[in-house]
Parts: C-alpha cells; structure tokens; sequence
C-alpha cells in the first residue's frame, strides 16, 4: 500500500489557509444596515446604504426618491419565540432544508466501498463529484430570481429525488460519475437556495441569527446520524433503501415549503418577514 505524498495534516492546512484569507476579506465587508438600524448605530447604517447607492447609481444611473421608510427598531424576543406559533412553522422548514443538505452526502462513500472499491477509489469517485458542488451553486445563483428561492428549492428537490434513483442503475465509472456530478450540482443547488437565500428570509431580523443557527446545528447532527443509518439500511435494504431515506427527507422538505408559502422573491425582506412580535419578546 502506497503511502501518501503529503499526509492528513495537509487536509486540515489546506482548507485553514483559506479561513485566514476569509478572516481577512471579512473585514472589508460592510455590515448589514438592516441590522444596525434596529440596534442604534445610525450613522453608520447611513453611511453604508449611501456607499450602496452611489455604487448602483454608477451602474444605473441617478435613483428615484425612496416613496416610504420603514421603523426598523426591534425589540427583545427571547430564544422561545422561534417555537411559538407564527414562527414554529418557519423554524421547522429551516431545520428541513439543513437536514436535506447537510444529511444527503454522507452516505456517498459508503455506497462506493460496498460496491466493492476501494477507500482510495470511493474517495476519487467522491472527490471527482464534488467538483459538481461550484457548479450547483452556479445553478442556486442563476434561479434564485428568476423562479424564487421557494419554487427553485422544490425543482431542484424533485431533481434530485428522480437521479437518486437513476443513479444505482448505473454500472460504469464514467456514468457513475456523470450521474453523479449532475446529483450534486443538485445538491448544492439546494444548498445554495436553502441556506443562503430561502433559510435566513424565513426570520424577522430580531431572531435571524438565532433562527438559522438552530436549524444548522440541526442539520450538522442529521449529518452525523445520516451516515450511521445509511450503513444499517445498506445493510438491511440495499442501496434503495439508502435513497428511499434521502427521498423521503427532500420529500418532507418539499412539502414544508408548499405548505410554509413563503418566498421573499420580488419582495422586501420586512415585507416577508415582519412577524407580529410585542415588546414583551412573545409573539402574537
């Protein structure tokens, strides 16, 4: 067995290089003027949406008077508002579109050491695919606006439910691998849309952080349980039955969505998300 050229140090190294120039590009970025708004810092929020304006202006020419302005203070909710009814509904969607990502490629190595290849050969398989997740989020881009973040999820969900299925019927590599890139171009489509557009406009400013961050700590958990149910199934079912899980977890989050009916396509934010909370922190 051949040993390899750099060591799993480098696995870590690698990507810690590129938390340091995230580190250092954060500090470019402007903060949310929504955000500090609602916590005092006028000025600052001014300032910012005044950058924001020349910059469009530039591109677009001189901008229209704004018709209306909006009281964006907040008050206190506490941590239970995100389970009470009006929010509950949204906070179970969110965890639903974390526990869809985050728990549907797990199972993709183990599928390839069972069919009979190796560690090293699963991992290029894997590796190969995961060349579909830029383009997937190519994908979440380009339909984010043109079908919305809702209708958008639920077409790349279906997507995704037909070609997991397709996908054990493959024999050769090439076609593995083909099938493959196009299910996590999917995936990460999904992603794109749920995490980054859909999840964070379910909440109204006063609990967005909170809100997003429960629903990923749920996703990272079914990351975990997902792998341990997928040998059993593999086990018990066969590669079928692994798929018929991932199925039904897009299916259920299908469904929130539908059943949800919200999407912040072609609309303010505080138009979607102003949720009646007193300032007591309860809601209504």
């Amino acid at each position: 067995m051949s040993c390899p050229h750099l060591g799993w140090r480098w696995m870590f190294g690698i990507p810690g290089i590129g938390a340091v120039i995230v580190w250092a590009l954060r500090h470019r970025m402007p903060e949310s003027p929504c955000w500090l708004e609602s916590v005092g810092p006028t000025q600052e929020a001014e300032e910012t949406v005044s950058a924001i304006e020349a910059e469009v202006a530039a591109l677009k020419g001189p901008l229209s008077d704004v018709p209306c302005t909006q009281n964006l203070e907040v008050p206190r909710v506490p941590f239970a508002a995100l389970f009470r009814g009006g929010m509950i509904g949204r906070t179970l969607t969110a965890v639903a579109v974390n526990v869809a990502v985050y728990g549907f490629v797990a199972w993709l190595p183990t599928f390839f050491v069972h069919e009979g290849c190796d560690v090293v050969t699963s991992l290029g398989f894997t590796t190969l695919m995961s060349f579909g997740a830029p383009f997937g989020a190519v994908l979440g881009y380009l339909t984010a606006d043109r079908l919305g973040r809702a209708k958008g999820l639920v077409t790349w969900c279906v997507i995704a439910i037909v070609l997991g299925f397709v996908y054990p019927q493959m024999v050769a590599n090439a076609t593995i691998a083909i099938v493959g890139f196009t299910l996590v171009s999917c995936i990460f489509a999904i992603g794109t849309l749920g995490l980054f557009g859909y999840m964070p406009e379910l909440f109204p400013t006063a609990l967005r952080l909170r809100g997003t961050g429960v629903a990923d700590v749920c996703g990272r958990i079914a990351s975990m349980l997902t792998s341990y149910a997928a040998v059993i199934l593999f086990a018990q079912l066969g590669l079928f039955g692994v798929l018929g899980m991932v199925a039904c977890i897009l299916l259920l989050l299908v469904i929130a969505i539908l059943v949800l009916g919200v999407d912040a396509n072609q609309y303010s934010l505080e138009a979607v998300t102003d949720l009646p909370l007193n300032h007591q922190g309860s809601a209504r």
